[in-house]
């Protein structure tokens, strides 16, 4: 009877397996890096510039481990982004809501009792980005892991 014998590299193979946790971790943590501050950026070009910046330059990344955290750390930032109800807010003079009404050349105490009477409009800029950059996040990361599998196999 005809038979065939099948021989296995399995050095190269245990080679692989050796370098492959490391590599993916190096990679996955660069890319969840270079993901982390496009979307930061992405999400400052949406967020409104008010007077001060204060803001967009509010809008920070931190990547721990294998997740990354970005958004605005401004107390009035979800006011911004979802609106928000009549209410009483300050118009001290280091408030950015009086810097914004005298730039504007409105009295801040009119603007006070316009957001204690109206509340205020939705500005959305933390959805929009998420919307706008899930897919590209999606893409960067398979095309990663297409290239890491590819340079894993080759050695």
């Amino acid at each position: 009877m005809a038979s065939v014998t099948i021989t296995v590299d399995s050095a190269q193979v245990r080679k692989m397996l050796e370098i492959a946790p490391e590599r993916v971790r190096t990679r996955l943590n660069r890319v969840l890096n270079i993901v982390a501050v496009e979307t930061q950026r992405e999400m400052r070009i949406k967020a409104q510039v008010g007077v001060s910046g204060d803001l967009r330059q509010s809008i920070k990344q931190e990547v721990t481990g294998t997740t990354a955290i970005i958004g605005p750390t401004a107390k009035y930032a979800e006011a911004v982004e979802n609106g928000s109800r009549p209410h009483w807010t300050s118009v001290k003079p280091d408030t950015s809501l009086y810097k914004w009404a005298k730039a504007k050349g409105i009295s801040p105490y009119a603007v006070q009792r316009s957001i204690a009477y109206k509340g205020t409009k939705a500005h959305p800029f933390v959805a929009p980005t998420v919307t706008l950059m899930e897919p590209r996040i999606q893409r960067r990361f398979d095309t990663e892991i297409d290239k890491l599998t590819e340079e894993l196999m080759n050695g």
